[in-house]
Order: C-alpha cells, then structure tokens, then sequence
C-alpha cells in the first residue's frame, strides 16, 4: 500500500507507528503490502486468494479495506499489529515508495514469527532495502512481468498456496 493516502512527503516523514504495537491484538490476516502504481498486481493476487478467503483458509488485508472517512493510520497501524503473513509485491515502484520503505516494510520485517513473502513484480534493487536475506517466492531473475500471460497465472496459484501453507503454520 503507498501512494494515494495523504501525501507523499508527509507519509515519508511520519511514521505509522509512533506508539509502542498493541501486541494482545490476534494475528489474523495475510497482509498485503505493494505500490499503488502496481495495483493490477494486487488485484491479480487476491483474485487467486479468492476461493481461499471464501473458504476461510486465510483472510486478506490490503489498503482496500480502509473505508472512507477512516482514520487511515490507525486502521494500518493496527492492520499490521494484526499480520500473521506479510506479502510484499516487490517492484521499483515499491521500492521507490517512501512510504512503503520508512513505514510499511520496516514494521513488517521486524515484527517476529510473521513469515515475510516477498514476490518479485518487475526487475529491481530488492537488495537494498535488506528484504534479499529472505527467500522470494520465486526467483527474482524472472519476475512476473516477464513471465508469459499463463505462466503468470500458474506462478500465481503456487504462491496462493505458499501463502496458505504460511498462514496455516504461523
């Protein structure tokens, strides 16, 4: 989640989590983080999640699930105290969010026992932000953008299940 909640420059200074994370909030959904500018990505992820969030397997929470009028730091703030399985889509437009770099990716990579899936969207530099000392879900040489239109939709079946088996597990 990045570019389109407040704006850039504020988000990039304020971090969401000026308080100490409620830790008696139960871990319950599959958190998934990723760039505004990558939305059809989110959309293609949680349209192969979906029998899974209909069957109860797992449950998904992205910044779609923010209403209006919320207050958006808050409902995050606690979204991510609430993560059981963090999902990153991984691009240059992630990467050049500072929001997702300052805020998002630094509370999900340091909360313990919440397993990180990182998916790489489009060729990077993943390395620099350090999420590289965890294994991606497929290999980051051949990102989804470059894989072929049914390769991309098989790929994306394999990872429904590894988020699935993470979530079962955590």
């Amino acid at each position: 989640m990045s570019e389109g909640i407040g704006s850039e420059s504020a988000r990039a200074h304020s971090p969401v989590a000026e308080e100490p994370r409620a830790t008696s909030l139960p871990r319950e959904h599959v958190f998934i983080s990723y760039s505004r500018k990558d939305k059809k990505w989110l959309d293609r992820i949680q349209m192969h999640l979906k029998p899974l969030v209909r069957d109860r397997s797992v449950k998904v929470w992205s910044d779609a699930n923010i209403k209006a009028g919320s207050d958006w730091r808050k409902e995050l703030e606690t979204a991510l105290a609430q993560s059981k399985v963090a999902v990153l889509l991984v691009s240059a437009s992630f990467l050049a969010s500072d929001f997702v770099v300052h805020n998002e990716l630094p509370a999900l990579l340091d909360q313990e026992g919440v397993p990180v899936i990182w998916i790489p969207v489009s060729a990077c530099l993943y390395e620099s932000v350090g999420i590289d000392k965890y294994q991606a879900v497929l290999n980051p040489a051949k990102p989804l953008n470059r894989l072929h239109h049914a390769h991309v939709d098989e790929e994306l079946v394999r990872i429904c299940r590894e988020i699935q088996k993470a979530f079962t597990r955590s």
